[in-house]
């Protein structure tokens, strides 16, 4: 549970920045966060539109929190709360097949997030 908690930590820390590091005088909102993401997720996951649905409100949600907590520099243990109230989330949405190719994902992220 830990190691996935990590990965999915560093899998929203990544898609905040994304962007950020194109252009770092752009910030890209939690808006565009969540639709990116959820476009890589649907190549990857092959997502029913339910699942779609609920993973863009998650995402969504999820983004704007991360945000407002970031503006006002809350402490990273309560950033990690939220990420993994949303990975719960989303793993109730997902089979368990998709959850291992999700989980999959996260690694490789982490992987390169680290080189």
């Amino acid at each position: 549970m830990k190691k996935t908690f990590f990965l999915f930590s560093t899998f929203i820390v990544i898609s905040l920045t994304t962007k950020a590091q194109t252009d770092p005088t752009i910030k890209t909102s939690p808006k565009v966060n969540a639709e990116r993401t959820l476009e890589t997720l649907q190549r990857r996951l092959s997502l029913t539109d339910k699942q779609k649905t609920g993973l863009y409100l998650i995402l969504l949600e999820q983004n704007n929190k991360i945000d407002s907590l970031k503006n006002i520099q809350a402490p990273r243990v309560i950033i990690k709360e939220q990420v993994k109230s949303s990975y719960q989330k989303i793993a109730g949405l997902l089979t368990p097949d998709q959850l291992k190719e999700y989980d999959n994902w996260m690694t490789e992220i982490r992987s390169k997030a680290s080189h």
